[in-house]
């Protein structure tokens, strides 16, 4: 079997590379067949679409004990316990969320619930920030995506509530994003209502898509 060596290092055995040779080898053009267990860089680019993170939580009613309400005073009636922490790579790149509701009931729907989704840097401490695209034209309003949900809707009816955007990333710093439900008028709109009968759960999932 023929050996090849420089000084007292074996580059090649017959017609096999040594595998510190291998290891070397920085330039590999496109890789056909194998498999690849390295990490990929935080600096390698992605095609335009590809999914580059999705993170996402949930709230068990059954679990937790409680149902949910929001009112006309309440804007995140979650708090932490319905939030997706995450950081963007780029504000190039964009946001999918999406949030669920289940077993929505109000015994007097005379406005509808406005919902939406807000994010915040600070743990939510103080204030929090609507997602770009989704301005309005009152105070309240670039935090709503689907504003008067369910109104007109039967009262005592039991719903569920889906809500999606896709936006511009707000920012690289490390964001928290919450559901934002608020009843436009004075009812009650009760999450989870059966909860003790039936198990139910409130979701949001985030992704972040290379631009």
């Amino acid at each position: 079997m023929a050996t090849l060596k420089m000084g007292s290092t074996t580059v090649l055995t017959d017609t096999t590379l040594a595998n510190t040779v291998q290891d070397n080898i920085t330039r590999l053009g496109t890789v056909t067949t194998g498999t690849m267990n390295n990490t990929i860089g935080s600096s390698a680019t992605f095609p335009s679409g590809y999914i580059l993170q999705c993170k996402g939580d949930r709230y068990d009613y059954k679990a937790e004990g409680a149902s949910i309400n929001a009112t006309n005073s309440t804007t995140t009636p979650f708090g932490a316990g319905l939030e997706v922490a995450i950081t963007c790579a780029s504000t190039s790149n964009f946001l999918k969320i999406e949030y669920y509701i289940p077993d929505v009931y109000t015994a007097s729907n005379t406005g509808g619930i406005h919902c939406g989704i807000v994010y915040d840097t600070n743990n939510f401490a103080s204030s929090y920030t609507g997602l770009p695209g989704t301005a309005g034209s009152d105070s309240d309003g670039q935090y709503r995506v689907g504003p008067y949900t369910l109104y007109g809707v039967k009262d005592t009816s039991i719903h569920t509530i889906p809500i999606m955007l896709y936006c511009s990333v707000p920012t690289t710093s490390a964001i928290k994003i919450r559901p934002y439900l608020q009843s436009q008028s004075a009812e009650t709109y009760t999450t989870g209502a059966n909860y003790a009968a039936h198990s139910s759960q409130a979701s949001i999932t985030v992704m972040e898509i290379q631009a």
